[in-house]
């Protein structure tokens, strides 16, 4: 069974590092300027753009993302072959390169679609309607940083919980509908979940 102490850790690591003070202040400015297709996407009708090529965008982002989880599968079986290279006997220096370039390519190739998903989308709006999209990418990414201090109350307060011996399933239930919530987006709605739990725990332990 999962403990209750790891759920909220990889609840942690399903928050994009880029959103909670992550790499690089390049990343973050780019993350800014060029919004994901999911923070452009879920704005999508409220920008004023006609139905009909709403539906034409959403249908092409959804290709984007069957080509893109077509190539991390490609990656996780070249990501495979490279370290079975590297545990070869002989040892074959040759072997290990082209695998490590092959790899290399794919990621590329992944980052490329990436880029172009960014760049298809942010290009069919005006200078006004792209400000839009990035300041609500901005609120996102502050809601992912208040979402995660509430994840680690969470962790706190449910370890206290466990110690007394209360039961703890229910809220481990209702941490694994948090993070299928953040794994699909909807941040919002993980964050009202995640503070009626701090809420829940808070009672529970009489705070």
């Amino acid at each position: 069974m999962m403990s209750f102490k790891l759920l909220p850790t990889l609840l942690l690591c399903a928050v994009p590092l880029s959103a909670v003070g992550g790499p690089q202040r390049e990343a973050r400015t780019f993350e800014r300027m060029l919004p994901s297709p999911e923070q452009i996407l879920e704005h999508l009708d409220e920008l004023g753009l006609p139905d009909d090529r709403i539906v034409e965008i959403r249908e092409e982002a959804r290709e984007r993302r069957a080509e893109f989880s077509g190539l991390r599968a490609t990656q996780a079986e070249l990501q495979a072959d490279l370290s079975a290279a590297m545990a070869g006997e002989p040892f074959d220096p040759v072997r290990i390169e082209t695998a490590f370039e092959r790899l290399l390519d794919v990621e590329n190739q992944q980052k490329r679609l990436q880029l172009s998903g960014r760049l298809a989308l942010m290009g069919e709006l005006d200078a006004a309607q792209r400000e839009r999209v990035r300041g609500a990418a901005v609120r996102m990414a502050e809601l992912r940083v208040t979402l995660r201090d509430t994840i680690e109350e969470i962790r706190i307060l449910g370890r206290e919980l466990h110690d007394r011996g209360e039961p703890t399933q229910a809220i481990r239930e209702r941490m694994r509908r948090i993070e299928r919530q953040i794994r699909a987006g909807r941040l919002r709605e993980a964050d009202r979940a995640s503070r009626d739990v701090v809420r829940h725990l808070q009672d529970a332990l009489g705070h």
